[in-house]
C-alpha cells in the first residue's frame, strides 16, 4: 500500500512539473483526447443524470490535477502504514 501511496505522490509531483498548479483535471483530460470529456458529458447526461454531470462531474474536472492524485496518495500510503503498525 505504500508504494501505491509513494506512486500516487509521485503522479502529483509530476501532475504538478508538467501541468502548473493551476493545471485542471478537465485540462488532463482534453490533453489526453480531445474529445474524452465531452463524450464524457453526452453519456453522463444521456444515460445516468444531467444532474450528476452539473453538480458533481464537472465541479470535478475543475479541480488542480495534482490534487486527486495526492489525496490517493496519503489516503494509501497513511493505510499502509497503519496496517504496517498492527502486526
Amino acid at each position: 500500500m505504500r508504494l501505491i501511496g509513494a506512486i500516487c505522490l509521485l503522479l502529483a509531483i509530476l501532475a504538478v512539473a508538467y501541468f502548473g498548479p493551476g493545471g485542471t483535471v478537465g485540462a488532463v483530460m482534453f490533453s489526453i483526447s480531445p474529445s474524452l470529456l465531452t463524450n464524457l458529458q453526452i453519456g453522463i447526461q444521456r444515460h445516468l443524470s444531467p444532474g450528476l454531470w452539473s453538480n458533481i462531474i464537472h465541479p470535478l474536472t475543475l479541480t488542480p490535477a495534482w490534487l486527486p492524485p495526492l489525496l490517493a496518495g496519503v489516503v494509501f500510503f497513511l493505510v499502509g502504514v497503519g496496517s504496517q503498525q498492527r502486526r
